[in-house]
Order: structure tokens, then sequence, then C-alpha cells
């Protein structure tokens, strides 16, 4: 099976399983001969935050000489950046072998699967023929059920909870928060830099379950930011009694500062388990971290940022940004989100910035764009807007359309950042 093939093949199933369950997944890996087994796990799960803290610690791991995995979802640009080893993704030669390999196995015993299940299986298939180590796995949704916890690990990372996908997770946060905690195995760490208490009790319970230990920022560690500019930022971090200072990183806006936290607690943590991490490493590892999308600055004139914020706390974190970043700057919003988000809520916040509206629409999952001129009318009347369905067409319009000194923003999703990097002719400086 080549790469084309296996992407056709994955695309045929169904995203998730309607009804949530490891039992499909483990009977696949058993027939695999249980790759999850023949690497230690870092899991992370989190509402907002989870892929770049997973980026950050991978980057560290990878500087410390470790052989690490890199597990991650959703992509940006090409299937291949959901499995990585030491910051190179799979080859295509590999992702098509190796999803092949998984399909006859599908065939022969009659199983049935998802999409992230047969992807989850063939990076722990990966993982395990290059000789992993240790591999940092992004939950896909949830926690409890989710395909990655099939793996174990010492160390856990729960980013935070929000409201997001209530309607499998549970309709409050403590719902959600015992959904995500079960992804702590027993007499491991887990850290997080969840601020909420009734959230908190939550994963204290858990832990004194699971006879766990429970990393709380602004507890147990904490930052301080220094600089930040459109490109890059740094901090001071301690933990405890460790302090690390001026550690730079590539990501910006002030929500990457508690992100990059989390990834040196958990790195500092593994080091307590025997891991080689230094302090050089993690400096390194910071500043080589990098995911497009992230309030990426593609573009000087005029500035044309890119942030894949999918959620009204996404969007809060992006508005924080822009106030800090970008002060006084008129602002062209090109906007579009997937057919499960709350687009009013996040309309709310993004559009009081915005000069100009441009409405569209990603070819996965995107929302009618004329749903969001309804509400922007609403929102902010008389604000110029106009809907464009397509992403690359929305983004060369509103390109061409502003002066250089204003700001172009793209975002609302994934697929919408993706498409647009794709128009501006973005390319990774390692090729997939």
């Amino acid at each position: 099976m080549d790469k084309k093939e296996a992407v056709a093949y994955l695309e045929s199933f169904e995203s998730f399983r309607s009804k949530f369950s490891l039992e499909k997944i483990t009977v696949l890996l058993e027939s695999l001969e249980n790759p999850e087994k023949s690497f230690e796990s870092v899991k992370v799960a989190g509402t907002n935050g989870k892929g770049s803290t997973a980026t950050f610690l991978h980057s560290i791991l990878s500087a410390s000489g470790i052989k690490t995995g890199l597990y991650i979802s959703p992509h940006v640009l090409d299937y291949n950046e959901r499995i990585q080893v030491n910051s190179r993704p799979i080859s295509d030669a590999d992702f098509g072998r190796i999803i092949g390999m998984i399909k006859t196995v599908l065939d022969e015993k009659k199983l049935e699967s998802s999409f992230f299940e047969i992807l989850t299986a063939a990076a722990f298939l990966y993982f395990r023929e290059k000789g992993v180590r240790l591999a940092v796995l992004e939950t896909g949704l949830g926690g409890r059920l989710d395909a990655t916890n099939t793996a174990s690990g010492a160390v856990s990372i729960i980013t935070n909870i929000e409201l997001d996908h209530t309607n499998i997770l549970g309709s409050n946060f403590e719902n959600i928060a015992k959904e995500k905690v079960q992804i702590l195995s027993e007499g491991g760490t887990l850290i997080t830099a969840e601020p909420k208490q009734n959230v908190l009790r939550v994963f204290r319970e858990h832990c004194t379950e699971k006879n766990a230990n429970l990393l709380v920022q602004k507890l147990s560690f904490n930052y301080r930011p220094l600089t930040q500019s459109i490109r890059e930022q740094d901090f001071d971090f301690v933990l405890k009694d460790k302090a690390i200072k001026k550690l730079k990183i590539k990501m910006v806006g002030s929500h990457q500062f508690e992100n990059a936290s989390l990834a040196v607690t958990a790195a500092l943590t593994l080091k307590q388990k025997g891991f080689p991490v230094d302090d050089e490493s993690i400096r390194l590892g910071l500043l080589e971290a990098f995911i497009p999308g992230r309030f990426h600055a593609v573009r000087d004139s005029p500035l044309t940022i890119l942030d894949s914020s999918h959620n009204p706390a996404g969007c809060m974190a992006l508005s924080r940004a822009l106030k800090q970043l970008v002060r006084g700057k008129n602002i062209t919003l090109v906007f579009g989100c997937s057919e499960d988000k709350r687009y009013d809520q996040m309309l709310s916040i993004l559009l009081p910035l915005a000069n100009r509206a441009y409405f569209t629409r990603a070819k996965h999952r995107g929302t009618n764009p004329n749903d969001f001129i309804k509400y922007a009318k609403q929102c902010r009347p008389g604000l110029e807007m106009q809907p464009i369905g397509d992403v690359s067409t929305a983004v060369k319009t509103a390109r061409d359309t502003i002066p250089s000194s204003s700001v172009l923003l793209v975002c609302g999703s994934l697929f919408v950042v993706g498409e647009a990097l794709h128009a501006f002719g973005y390319a990774p400086q390692k090729p997939f």
C-alpha cells in the first residue's frame, strides 16, 4: 500500500466510534503483538494546549539523546506529522507500509476499527520498529476510553479542562475531568496547569486512589515571563527549589509559557525516574520546538498571523496575545470553524478586535460561512464582512485588499489554518 492508498483507506473510516470503548483497539493491538508494551509513555490530555505541550516535551527529550516518539493530532499540513521520532515525521513509504500491515490484520481477523484507532496502532508499530524508548502521546478525545490509553506511563499531563465535546465527555467540568484524569497510571505523576478548584479536587481524589503524585502550576511549579515578540519569547522557570533562567521559545503567546512549563516539569520528573535530561537539553529542546499554525507569523507585510484556536478558550488566549503583541493595529479577520464548534462564542471574542471580516469554510467539516454572517451582523452591526467559501480564495482576497500596516489574522480551526498555509506556499524546514 502506498501513501495515497493509505490515506484513502483511513478516510473511509469514521474518525471516532459513536460508542467509545477500548475493546476493539485492545484486540487489534494484541493481533499486532502488543507494540504499546515496547516503550514507556507520557500521555498528554486537556482541552487546549496539549499539542504544543507534547511538542515541547518531545523536543526536550530528543535533545536529551533519548529515542523519543511523538503522536499528535490532527495534522496541519500532512498526515505524516502525526507520527514522529526525534522530530522526524514518518516517511511516506513507512506510512503506507504500516497502514497496509494493519489493514491486512483487520481483514484477516475480520476486526472492526476506527480512523483514530488505526492511526494509533500505526504509531505504536512504528515506534516499536524504530526502537523508541519513550513516546509522548497526545490523547484524541477524552482520556479514559481514548485509544492512546492502552499505553502506560509514569508521567501524565492534563493541560486544562474546558467545556468541549460535552455530548461525549459530559456537560460539566467535573465530569470531563473524571474522563481525562483516567490517563494516570498507578503510582505515577500527574502534572497540570488547571486552576479551577472543583477540577483539582477531582484530580486529587484520583491521585489518592492511584497512589500518585500531583504537581500543580503555581503550587508546585511556575514561570515568570520576561520578554515577548511576534516570533519568540522567553521566561524563567522554577520547580520547587530548581530554577532555570531565561528559557527561549519560538511558539508565541502567553499561553505558550504555560505549555512550555508543563513540558519542563514533565522532563524534570522523568529525570528523577532515570532519564538523562539536563538543563541544556531543556533549553535547546524548547528553542527548537515549533508547530506551524500556533500564533504563526508567516509574513511581515502585511503582518499575517495564522492561529489554530478552535474553541472559546483558545480564542481568549489568541485575543490576549493580539492585545499584547499587535496593539493598535487594524485587524482583518479570516475565520472558519468546524461544524461542531460554538462559533457564536468564538466570534463574540474575535469580532470586537476586527475592522473587517471574511468568513470561509475548510474542505473538511467546515461550517457554512453564511451562518457566521448571520451572527456577525447581530454581534458587530456595521462591520464590513464577506463570505468566501474557499479558504485559499478568502486568504488571497484579504491579503490583496488590506494595507501593509494592518494585520491579517486567519483562525478558527486547524483545517482552515492548514489550507491557508498551503495558500501561502508554506513548507516546513524538514520535508515530510
